[in-house]
C-alpha cells in the first residue's frame, strides 16, 4: 500500500513539474522575447518594396484603438492599432488562437476587452507576445519610420488562418 502512495505522489510530482514547464515556456517562449520585441519592433527601416507593406500614418493613432482591414483573397482580415502610455503604438491582429477573430477584441479605458470570452488586456502588453495560458491578442510585427507603421502583407496573409 505504502509503494501506491509513493508512486502517485511521484506521479503528481511529475505533473506538477510538466505543468510549470509548459506554463514557463508559454509565458517566455522559447528564446529572448526581449530580443524578439526589437526585431518586431524595429525603427530603423523596412528592407524590401514599399508594395510589400501596409503603411499607417502615427499621426492618425491615438490612445483610442483604430481598426483596419486588409482582404486577402476573398477573407478580410482585421487588426488594430493603439498609443500605448508610453506614446508608442501597439499594432495586433483583431482576434486571438483561442477565441478566434469571430467578434475581436473593444477597448475599456486603457484595456482591450475580448468580445468572445470576456478577458481583459492592458493595452501597453499589446504586441509583447501571448502572456499565458489562453486568449491573447495576437501579436503582428510591424516597424516604424518616416512617421509610419509598416506591416508587412505577408504577416497579414499568414494571420488569415484566424478569420
Amino acid at each position: 500500500m505504502e509503494t501506491k502512495k509513493k508512486s502517485s505522489a511521484g506521479f503528481v510530482a511529475f505533473l506538477a513539474l510538466a505543468a510549470i514547464t509548459v506554463g514557463l515556456f508559454l509565458v517566455y517562449g522559447n528564446g529572448n522575447s526581449e530580443e524578439k520585441n526589437k526585431v518586431l519592433n524595429n525603427t530603423t527601416g523596412t528592407g524590401g518594396n514599399e508594395n510589400d507593406y501596409v503603411s499607417i500614418p502615427i499621426s492618425e493613432i491615438t490612445k483610442q484603438t483604430k481598426k483596419y482591414t486588409y482582404d486577402v483573397g476573398g477573407n478580410t482580415i482585421r487588426y488594430l492599432a493603439v498609443l500605448g502610455s508610453d506614446g508608442n503604438p501597439r499594432v495586433a491582429i483583431d482576434g486571438c488562437t483561442v477565441c478566434r477573430a469571430a467578434k475581436g477584441f473593444s477597448q475599456s479605458g486603457t484595456d482591450l476587452v475580448c468580445n468572445t470570452c470576456g478577458k481583459h488586456f492592458k493595452i501597453d502588453d499589446i504586441g509583447s507576445g501571448n502572456q499565458g495560458p489562453g486568449c491573447w491578442p495576437i501579436r503582428l510585427a510591424f516597424s516604424t519610420g518616416e512617421g509610419r507603421i509598416l506591416i508587412k502583407k505577408a504577416d497579414l496573409e499568414a494571420d488569415k488562418i484566424y478569420f
